[in-house]
């Protein structure tokens, strides 16, 4: 993990895989249509839980990523790099925007060709909307 925000109605995560760079959020209204009230009761309960439950940011952040895997395996390199990625290749890798959505009453990554996220730096950190957690 690289980032995570964790807003009232939104949030996003920021993670690296195979020296590419996902950014990877959430829209309440996104969740929208048949079965969606239980994912953004889900969301809810992990924004809930996350100042008590030590785990519940590594569930979180579990659930985002799950979908995305298909997503992940796609722009995985055809050969394994055998040299580690340059600072460089790490401070600014090709990123890749996924958008969650709701299918079904599941969660479905999208592709958002063309948006560039606001994650600029690759130095981890977590924030969260409520100071208080």
């Amino acid at each position: 993990m690289i980032e995570l925000y964790l807003g009232d109605l939104n949030a996003s995560l920021t993670v690296m895989s195979r020296g590419k760079r996902f950014h990877i959020f959430i829209v309440m209204d996104d969740f929208c249509g048949k079965q969606g009230d239980a994912l953004v009761q889900t969301f809810l309960d992990y924004k809930k839980n996350m100042g008590d439950d030590p785990c519940a940011m590594e569930e979180f952040q579990e659930w985002m990523v799950r979908p995305c895997i298909s997503h992940m395996e796609h722009f995985k390199p055809p050969t394994p790099r055998a040299a580690p990625l340059s600072l460089t290749e790490y401070l600014a890798p090709e990123t890749v925007v996924l958008k969650l959505v709701n299918a079904e009453g599941s969660l479905e990554a999208t592709m958002c060709p063309g948006n560039t996220p606001d994650t600029h730096s690759s130095t981890p950190r977590v924030a969260l909307s409520d100071p208080t957690v």
